[in-house]
């Protein structure tokens, strides 16, 4: 948190996952990810001499407060996960108005 953002390439330096260093770089971001401590917050495009982006994007990690602010992120503390659940299910059906509520259920299981 005292980091702020970071791109994945800097989190994996001062968390020493380098060669010779600690290992399970992929997994353990994984985990913090699905226990939502840690989101992506973007995607930034390494440079060329000249300015110009090339290759794959690379991930900048942030915290939810963070990313979101502390206020907002407990504000939903107070949720039961039922409403939360509600509340996930209608966003996702306004972004895929063509699945069914069953489908959309079980992708979020």
């Amino acid at each position: 948190m005292e980091h702020g953002a970071l791109l994945s390439r800097r989190l994996k330096v001062i968390c020493n996952y380098r060669k010779g260093g600690n290992k399970g770089f992929d997994t353990i971001i994984t985990r913090l990810q699905m226990q939502t401590y840690i989101s992506v917050a973007d995607f930034v495009y390494m440079q060329d001499p000249y300015g110009r982006p090339y290759g794959w994007g690379v991930a900048k990690y942030a915290t939810p407060e963070a990313q979101f602010g502390y206020d907002f992120i407990t504000s939903a503390y107070c949720r039961k996960p039922e409403e939360s659940r509600d509340r996930i299910l209608a966003h996702l059906k306004t972004v895929l108005p063509e699945a069914h509520t069953e489908q959309l259920s079980k992708l979020i299981r």
